[in-house]
C-alpha cells in the first residue's frame, strides 16, 4: 500500500492568506502499480487528523503509475495556503496520502504523517 513519510519543512511561521511550498515523501509498499490518488495537507491543533475539524490547506493529485510498487517512492510538492479566517496560533501540519482511499491497500493505517514541530500562524 501507499505510505507517507514525515512531512517536509515549512517556514516556522506563516501569515494568514500566505502560501508556501512544502514537500513530503510517499512510497508504495504494495506489489502493484498505484492508481491515481490525492494527498491532502491539513492544519491541526493536535497531532491527530480529524478531516472534519482540521483545516485543509492544500492538496496534490498523484497520477496513476507514479508509484510502481515494491517500495518505489516519490517526493511530492504541494502549494499550501493559510486561510484568512484561521485562528492565530500554533499548529501541526498533517499530510494524508490517498485521503480519498482510491488505492486498494492491505494497510490503511500508514497513510498519515504529522510534522515534528509546530508552525505559527500569524496576522498578515
Amino acid at each position: 500500500g501507499v505510505r507517507v513519510d514525515p512531512t517536509g519543512v515549512l517556514p516556522a511561521s506563516l501569515a494568514t492568506g500566505a502560501s508556501a511550498t512544502m514537500f513530503h515523501n510517499i512510497k508504495n509498499y504494495g506489489d502493484g502499480i498505484s492508481t491515481a490518488f490525492v494527498d491532502r495537507v491539513y492544519l491541526s491543533t493536535d497531532a491527530v487528523l480529524d478531516a472534519v475539524v482540521d483545516r485543509e490547506i492544500g492538496f496534490s493529485t498523484i497520477p496513476a503509475g507514479l508509484l510502481s510498487g515494491g517500495g518505489a517512492g516519490a517526493t511530492i510538492s504541494t502549494i499550501v495556503t493559510i486561510p484568512v479566517d484561521v485562528v492565530l496560533g500554533n499548529y501541526y501540519v498533517i499530510v494524508s496520502a490517498d485521503s480519498d482511499e482510491d488505492v486498494v491497500e492491505f494497510d490503511e493505517t500508514n497513510n498519515v504523517a504529522v510534522s515534528d514541530v509546530l508552525i505559527s500562524i500569524t496576522a498578515p
